[in-house]
C-alpha cells in the first residue's frame, strides 16, 4: 500500500500540474485574447467591458460537445464520486478524468464561477480507482487508494498536504479510516505536493496572514464565529440546493443550460469580475482584509 501510495501521490501531483495548466491554457485562448482584441479593462469602467458577460457563455458552448458525446461522465458532480466511492464499491470508470477534466477546465478557463478543488479530487480519485482495481483490490482497501488520489489532488491544488490528508478522511472517507489507512493517505498527500513544488515552485493558492492570539478572551470570539459561519454554511448549502432545484426544473433545453448559466456569471462579471474564475485570488484578498461587506454577500 505504501508503495501504491507514492505512486498514486506522483500522479496526482501530475494530473494537478496538467489540469492547472489546461485551465491556463483555455484562459489564454477565449479571455485574454477577447480582453486584448477588444481593448477590455477589468480595472476600469468602459462600454467595451459589457462584452465580458459573453466569456463564460463562450465556455458553456465548448462544454456542448462534451454533454452530448459523454453526457453520462459529466453527470452527478462530486457528490456522485461520493456515492460511487462509499455506496458502489469505489470503483470509478477512467475516462471520466479525460472528459470531467476538460469540461472543468474550460468552464473555469472561461471565467465560470466554480472551484477546482472538487474536479482534481475525482481525477485524482480516479487514479487511485484504476491502481486498486490493477492490483485486484476491493473493498476499504480500494477506498483507501481512491482517497490516497484525492488527498494528492486537494494537497497539490492549495500546496498543503494536511489539507489534502484532512479532505480525503473527513469527505472522502467520511472520517471511518484506520491508522494504516491514514498513513497511505499522509504518504500520497506528501508526495503530491512535492511533486507540485518543484513543477509549480512554492507558493500557495490562498495567502493569509500570521494570526496572533492577544487576548485568552478572544477564544470566545472563535467560538462564536465558528458558530456563525457553521449557520452561513447551512443556509448557503440550502440555498445552492433550492436554487439547483429551480433551474432543473424549468423546461429548457438540456444543452441550453450551460450557455445560459455562462451568461448569468457574465452579466454579474461584468460589474464584480471577482466572480470569474476559481476565485482564489479574491478569497486570499478576504483573508487579509481587502474586501467590502456588499461583494461578500453578492458572491
Amino acid at each position: 500500500m505504501i508503495i501504491l501510495a507514492v505512486i498514486i501521490g506522483l500522479l496526482g501531483g501530475l494530473g494537478n500540474y496538467l489540469f492547472r495548466k489546461t485551465i491556463e491554457l483555455v484562459h489564454w485562448l477565449v479571455v485574454e485574447q477577447s480582453l486584448e482584441l477588444f481593448s477590455i479593462s477589468l480595472e476600469h469602467w468602459s462600454v467595451e467591458r459589457m462584452l465580458v458577460m459573453f466569456l463564460p457563455a463562450i465556455g458553456g458552448l465548448l462544454v456542448i460537445p462534451l454533454w452530448i458525446f459523454f453526457a453520462k461522465d459529466l453527470r452527478g458532480g462530486f457528490s456522485g464520486f461520493l456515492v460511487k466511492v462509499n455506496l458502489k464499491g469505489a470503483k470509478l470508470p477512467f475516462r471520466p478524468v479525460f472528459t470531467r477534466g476538460l469540461g472543468a477546465a474550460i468552464t473555469l478557463g472561461t471565467g465560470g464561477s466554480a472551484g477546482q478543488e472538487g474536479p482534481i479530487a475525482v481525477i485524482g480519485g480516479t487514479i487511485g480507482s484504476q491502481f486498486g482495481k490493477r492490483f485486484k483490490m476491493s473493498g476499504d482497501r480500494l477506498k483507501v487508494l481512491v482517497a490516497c488520489g484525492a488527498a494528492a489532488g486537494v494537497a497539490a491544488t492549495f500546496n498543503a498536504p494536511i489539507a489534502g490528508v484532512f479532505f480525503a478522511t473527513e469527505i472522502v472517507l467520511l472520517s471511518s479510516f484506520e491508522l494504516a489507512s491514514f498513513t497511505s493517505i499522509v504518504i500520497a498527500s506528501g508526495m503530491a505536493t512535492v511533486l507540485s513544488r518543484a513543477l509549480l515552485g512554492d507558493t500557495s493558492e490562498l495567502v493569509a496572514p500570521v494570526y496572533v492570539m492577544g487576548n485568552f478572551w478572544e477564544i470566545g470570539l472563535y467560538l462564536l464565529l465558528g458558530v456563525i459561519i457553521g449557520g452561513l454554511a447551512a443556509g448557503f448549502i440550502d440555498l445552492y440546493l433550492r436554487i439547483k432545484d429551480r433551474i432543473e426544473a424549468i423546461k429548457l433545453p438540456r444543452l441550453a443550460k450551460p450557455v445560459l448559466g455562462g451568461l448569468a456569471v457574465g452579466m454579474i462579471g461584468i460589474v464584480f469580475p471577482q466572480v470569474f474564475g476559481n476565485g482564489y485570488e479574491f478569497m486570499s484578498k478576504v483573508l487579509i482584509g481587502d474586501h467590502t461587506w456588499s461583494l461578500l454577500a453578492l458572491l
